[in-house]
């Protein structure tokens, strides 16, 4: 076959790279999701104020449990000049992907020396939908950063050993392998991948094999430790499985995974962003993790079979290597497979796929070119499908919602699901859908009765619904597992005033403002408390510490006039009815109008 010139090999890649956005431009409108995405946003302040003090802290920070410098300083510059737009975010994850699209075709073009393979390698990567979570997620930005430095890494190394051995190419391979691992702690695997392409490309066995590697290593040890010195993301990694395994199930659990990439690869269906552990039957595991392992093991005698095939070993090798850190039997997660995990480790079985499609092309090219064709028809057949799965695929990522419905619909009711019953019960309780909510939050419950926060949640949404009595008994529980929540009192304190409790309802605001003394709620409800008690002054004043916090709040400056109206200081009453009118409170306005309160709220 001949070599495709380098003219269509890039107008090829042009139009891959326009192909994968039409493919993924839906993602460009989604929102940003409750799973790890917002609390980039939240839960780290310095993410939203670049400065070179912030920037140290990135670098010597953990985020969502992970080490992860360089994709934290992106999203602070995504934030510093676009701030939470959910389309930039999302466009930075893309364009990513688009680039890596190019750097892997350069990768497998300069190694193979084949242009043909490289760019079917380059298309079937582009299109894949196991690569939607690594793309649509703006979370999963690691993913496709950390690749993007490792093929440049690889890249150069390529161009070093190719060429004459120049120190400073090396030196640059070196250099994009430390900002991998800057992104994510799976560069690791790199220094593996490197005696691979020395034996792939024929490289004599000396000294400097070793010495020039010796670098690679450190760094990626180094590396290790800084990720397990994080005492939540170790116990993460450690603890978090949901039932203790042994080193059998391990082994099992580890074919079954293999097996698990190894199908997906191929048929590319029903993915899910969770998919949890099994659930053990006394002390055994379901069947069909034996028969997998089973399956692998036969599948490892054909590899050894084709051992002498360089290509084939590479392509392996390249998988296995870089699929291992993610392989249950050496990293322990909520979560036994991922799809992002497969993201760069897919580049081995797609040169295989590509390299077995070129040597079919040789065997028949001067003997039965319709042999060529049918399978060239077919190759095309199956890009459409797998374009096709990517565009559905990215669909359940549109919002919390579609996430999450299909996450529920694709596990069984395990006690992990738990937390997915309660981000769609979040969902639905943002949307005013109270009574789904409380669906979802006692699904939550049912599956993992430790799961405070949806007593929690639950609670607020009876609230909503006006139902004092089921709410108490859920902040009860939240509250006895809390203690130090001051929210919690908080709206206890509501519920209790609302049904009469009133010494109940003075406790839980005194206990509430020795833990936040700036809630200006709080403040509000002892108003009405000491008013109802006939200590008109004591109200006032309660009501002009809720002002204090929250000079817009509409409820106090309205309860203020009714004070001011109770005592007679009718000029004051109006002067803050008009204040709250004007916040929009519609009681107060109805004040104005009739000159006249009877109680106070």
């Amino acid at each position: 076959m001949h070599q495709i010139s380098k003219k269509k090999s890039l107008l090829f890649l042009v139009i891959l790279c326009i192909l994968t956005t039409i493919i993924y431009t839906g993602m460009l409108k989604y929102p940003i999701l409750s799973n790890d995405d917002v609390d980039y946003f939240t839960k780290y302040p310095e993410i939203l104020n670049l400065t070179f003090k912030s920037v140290g802290q990135y670098f010597s920070s953990y985020y969502v449990m992970m080490y992860q410098p360089l994709p934290v300083l992106t999203f602070a510059l995504n934030y510093h000049f676009t701030g939470t737009s959910p389309f930039a975010l999302h466009l930075v994850n893309l364009l990513f992907h688009l680039a890596n699209i190019i750097l892997v075709f350069i990768l497998f073009n300069s190694l193979l020396k084949k242009s043909t393979p490289a760019l079917l390698i380059s298309f079937l990567f582009a299109i894949h939908p196991m690569n939607v979570e690594a793309v649509t997620w703006i979370s999963a930005r690691s993913s496709g950063m950390y690749t993007f430095f490792y093929l440049l890494s690889l890249i150069f190394y390529v161009k070093y050993i190719t060429g004459k051995l120049q120190i400073h190419i090396l030196f640059l391979s070196f250099f994009f392998f430390i900002l991998s691992l800057f992104c994510k702690v799976q560069a690791v695997t790199l220094p593996l991948i490197l005696p691979l392409i020395d034996y792939f490309s024929d490289r004599k066995k000396t000294k400097l094999l070793l010495f020039e590697k010796i670098p690679f290593f450190i760094m990626s040890i180094l590396f290790i430790i800084i990720a397990f010195t994080n005492s939540q993301t170790l116990t993460y990694i450690t603890h978090e499985k949901l039932q203790p395994f042994t080193i059998f199930d391990l082994i099992f659990l580890t074919g079954r995974t293999l097996f698990f990439y190894l199908q997906k690869f191929l048929v590319p269906i029903n993915l899910s962003a969770v998919y949890v552990f099994p659930v053990k039957s006394a002390f055994w595991l379901p069947f069909e993790y034996y028969l997998y392992t089973t399956l692998v093991i036969i599948l490892c005698f054909v590899v050894y079979k084709f051992r002498r095939n360089k290509e084939f070993v590479l392509g392996v090798g390249i998988f296995l290597l870089t699929i291992s850190i993610n392989l249950p039997l050496i990293s322990s997660r909520s979560i036994i497979f991922a799809d992002r995990y497969a993201y760069f480790p897919y580049l081995g079985l797609l040169l295989i796929f590509a390299m077995s499609y070129q040597s079919f092309v040789y065997k028949y090219i001067n003997t039965n070119r319709m042999y060529i064709y049918c399978l060239t028809i077919f190759i095309l057949i199956y890009g459409v499908f797998l374009s096709f799965g990517t565009w559905e695929r990215n669909k359940k990522w549109e919002n919390d919602l579609t996430l999450a419905t299909d996450i529920i619909q694709k596990n069984p009711s395990v006690p992990f699901i738990a937390k997915i019953y309660r981000k769609r019960g979040d969902y639905f309780a943002k949307h005013q859908m109270i009574q789904e909510s409380i669906i979802d939050y006692s699904k939550a419950i049912e599956l993992d009765p430790e799961d405070i926060d949806s007593y929690i949640y639950r609670a607020y949404s009876y609230i909503k619904l006006n139902k004092p009595g089921e709410a108490l008994p859920d902040l009860n529980k939240g509250i006895a597992n809390k203690p130090n929540t001051s929210v919690l009192y908080a709206n206890r304190a509501m519920i209790k005033l609302n049904i009469g409790d009133l010494s109940g309802a003075w406790s839980d605001c005194n206990k509430c403002l020795s833990l936040d003394s700036t809630n200006a709620e709080v403040y509000n409800f002892r108003a009405i408390i000491k008013f109802q008690s006939g200590d008109l002054l004591g109200a006032q004043q309660e009501l002009r510490s809720a002002i204090r916090f929250n000079n817009h709040y509409a409820e106090a400056y309205k309860n203020l006039g009714t004070i001011s109206f109770q005592l007679d200081n009718l000029s004051e009453a109006y002067r803050f009815w008009e204040i709250a009118a004007g916040l929009g409170d519609r009681q107060a306005a109805q004040f104005l109008k009739k000159n006249s309160v009877s109680r106070l709220k």
